[in-house]
Protein backbone atom coordinates (compact mmCIF):
# COMPACT_ATOMS: atom_id res chain seq x y z
CA UNK A 1 0.00 0.00 0.00
CA UNK A 2 2.68 2.58 0.84
CA UNK A 3 4.35 2.00 -2.53
CA UNK A 4 1.02 2.42 -4.32
CA UNK A 5 0.19 5.64 -2.47
CA UNK A 6 3.69 7.04 -2.97
CA UNK A 7 3.53 6.26 -6.67
CA UNK A 8 0.18 8.00 -7.04
CA UNK A 9 1.31 11.06 -5.13
CA UNK A 10 4.70 11.36 -6.79
CA UNK A 11 3.33 10.79 -10.31
CA UNK A 12 2.18 14.42 -10.21
CA UNK A 13 5.82 15.50 -10.11
CA UNK A 14 7.17 13.03 -12.65
CA UNK A 15 5.02 10.80 -14.86
CA UNK A 16 7.66 8.09 -14.73
CA UNK A 17 6.99 7.61 -11.02
CA UNK A 18 3.60 6.06 -11.81
CA UNK A 19 5.57 2.82 -12.08
CA UNK A 20 5.89 2.88 -8.28
CA UNK A 21 2.11 2.65 -8.15
CA UNK A 22 2.18 -0.27 -10.60
CA UNK A 23 4.72 -1.99 -8.37
CA UNK A 24 2.38 -1.45 -5.41
CA UNK A 25 -0.50 -2.99 -7.36
CA UNK A 26 1.69 -5.96 -8.31
CA UNK A 27 2.66 -6.55 -4.67
CA UNK A 28 -0.99 -6.30 -3.63
CA UNK A 29 -1.81 -8.87 -6.32
CA UNK A 30 0.76 -11.18 -4.72
CA UNK A 31 -1.17 -10.88 -1.47
CA UNK A 32 -4.33 -11.96 -3.31
CA UNK A 33 -2.50 -14.94 -4.82
CA UNK A 34 -1.28 -15.92 -1.36
CA UNK A 35 -4.87 -15.82 -0.09
CA UNK A 36 -6.02 -18.05 -2.96
CA UNK A 37 -3.29 -20.55 -2.12
CA UNK A 38 -4.25 -20.45 1.57
CA UNK A 39 -7.97 -21.14 1.01
CA UNK A 40 -7.73 -24.94 0.66
CA UNK A 41 -5.52 -25.09 3.74
CA UNK A 42 -8.13 -23.28 5.81
CA UNK A 43 -10.99 -25.48 4.61
CA UNK A 44 -8.89 -28.56 5.34
CA UNK A 45 -8.13 -27.26 8.84
CA UNK A 46 -11.85 -26.94 9.58
CA UNK A 47 -12.48 -30.42 8.18
CA UNK A 48 -9.67 -31.92 10.30
CA UNK A 49 -10.94 -30.16 13.41
CA UNK A 50 -14.38 -31.65 12.87
CA UNK A 51 -12.90 -35.12 12.45
CA UNK A 52 -10.90 -34.70 15.66
CA UNK A 53 -13.92 -33.53 17.62
CA UNK A 54 -15.96 -36.42 16.28
CA UNK A 55 -13.17 -38.96 16.80
CA UNK A 56 -12.61 -37.97 20.41
CA UNK A 57 -16.32 -37.93 21.10
CA UNK A 58 -16.17 -34.42 22.51
CA UNK A 59 -19.48 -33.33 20.99
CA UNK A 60 -22.60 -35.21 20.05
CA UNK A 61 -25.85 -34.49 18.27
CA UNK A 62 -26.87 -30.86 18.19
CA UNK A 63 -23.56 -29.67 19.65
CA UNK A 64 -21.67 -31.37 16.83
CA UNK A 65 -23.93 -29.78 14.21
CA UNK A 66 -23.41 -26.37 15.81
CA UNK A 67 -19.65 -26.86 15.87
CA UNK A 68 -19.79 -27.86 12.21
CA UNK A 69 -21.64 -24.64 11.34
CA UNK A 70 -19.14 -22.53 13.28
CA UNK A 71 -16.11 -24.19 11.68
CA UNK A 72 -17.62 -23.78 8.22
CA UNK A 73 -18.31 -20.12 8.96
CA UNK A 74 -14.72 -19.72 10.14
CA UNK A 75 -13.44 -21.12 6.85
CA UNK A 76 -15.79 -18.86 4.89
CA UNK A 77 -14.27 -15.78 6.51
CA UNK A 78 -11.20 -16.48 4.35
CA UNK A 79 -13.42 -16.49 1.26
CA UNK A 80 -14.84 -13.12 2.32
CA UNK A 81 -11.34 -11.76 2.89
CA UNK A 82 -10.29 -12.93 -0.58
CA UNK A 83 -13.35 -11.29 -2.15
CA UNK A 84 -12.51 -8.04 -0.36
CA UNK A 85 -8.89 -8.21 -1.49
CA UNK A 86 -9.90 -8.84 -5.10
CA UNK A 87 -12.36 -5.94 -5.06
CA UNK A 88 -9.70 -3.67 -3.57
CA UNK A 89 -7.18 -4.86 -6.17
CA UNK A 90 -9.60 -4.02 -8.96
CA UNK A 91 -10.13 -0.60 -7.39
CA UNK A 92 -6.37 0.01 -7.25
CA UNK A 93 -5.93 -1.04 -10.88
CA UNK A 94 -8.68 1.33 -11.98
CA UNK A 95 -7.22 4.11 -9.83
CA UNK A 96 -3.72 3.74 -11.27
CA UNK A 97 -4.96 3.44 -14.84
CA UNK A 98 -7.18 6.49 -14.40
CA UNK A 99 -4.26 8.46 -12.98
CA UNK A 100 -2.15 7.52 -15.98
CA UNK A 101 -4.37 9.56 -18.32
Amino acid sequence: MPLLIAGLLLAGFSPKLIYLAYAGVALYALCAIFQVITLPVEFDASRRALRSVEGMGLLEGEEYQSAKKVLNAAALTYVAALATTLAQLLRFIMLVNNRKR
